[in-house]
């Protein structure tokens, strides 16, 4: 519905999200895709989880029980490869590899190593992770 109360997409989604970067995360059939603001699909449903996009155009998918991180045309920038992944900000991203807790270049796909002496991520950073 827009503001006005009048339908702008028809009910046809076991869940949906709210829009974010003009596209909203909707699940079809058990998995998620996403759509444009007139409700057409942009993305084909196609991942077992799915955020929506942050602002720099970035979202936290998984497939294959494994998180990874698109753009807004569904182009992997980081493959599926995570125990869990989170957009931190900055084209930068926080990932679970063997348990362990790493920052990734979301452009490059290497690893950050922390400047920081006592470096310790704190585990709330995957909490409230989805729409």
């Amino acid at each position: 519905m827009d503001r006005s109360g009048s339908v702008v997409i028809k009910p046809q989604f076991s869940s949906a999200c709210l829009f974010h970067e003009r596209m909203a995360c909707v699940e079809v059939k058990g998995k998620w895709g996403y759509i444009g603001k007139s409700g057409e699909m942009l993305i084909l449903p196609q991942f077992e989880e799915a955020e929506s996009f942050s602002s720099e155009a970035i979202a936290v998918v998984k497939l294959n029980n494994k998180y990874g991180f698109i753009d807004k045309t569904g182009r992997f920038l980081i493959p599926p490869g995570f125990e869990k992944a989170r957009w931190i900000g900055n084209g930068i991203g926080l990932v679970e590899l063997g348990g362990k807790d790493r920052y990734i270049n979301l452009k490059t796909g290497q690893f950050i190593e922390p400047k920081l002496n006592r470096h310790r991520v704190a585990r709330d950073h995957f909490k409230g992770t989805g729409c």
